[in-house]
């Protein structure tokens, strides 16, 4: 499997958004970045992941986790320490 972490400025998520919106952000921007596609050429997050859940479990917990999905041909891993995306092996 590769692993993609990127940090480029363009995956910059905006501070101004409510902690949902900056979270599912950062997935789209990541595993888009990863397909060499546009944010808008994936299917919604929502698809796969419930949105509130994700929020619930990572950012209003006072636990330490990892979520991990299957979402556009890869995997994601989201934490406190941020999102990941990895290629699954076919």
């Amino acid at each position: 499997m590769s692993n993609d972490t990127t940090t480029a400025d363009s995956n910059a998520v905006p501070t101004n958004e409510p902690p949902r919106e900056r979270l599912l952000h950062e997935i789209v921007s990541r595993v888009a970045e990863a397909n060499d596609c546009g944010v808008f050429d994936l299917r919604p997050v929502s698809e796969v992941v419930d949105p509130e859940a994700l929020e619930a479990l990572l950012i209003a917990s006072n636990t330490t986790m990892t979520v991990t999905f299957a979402y556009e041909g890869g995997l994601v891993r989201v934490s406190e320490a941020g999102v990941e995306f990895e290629f699954e092996l076919d």
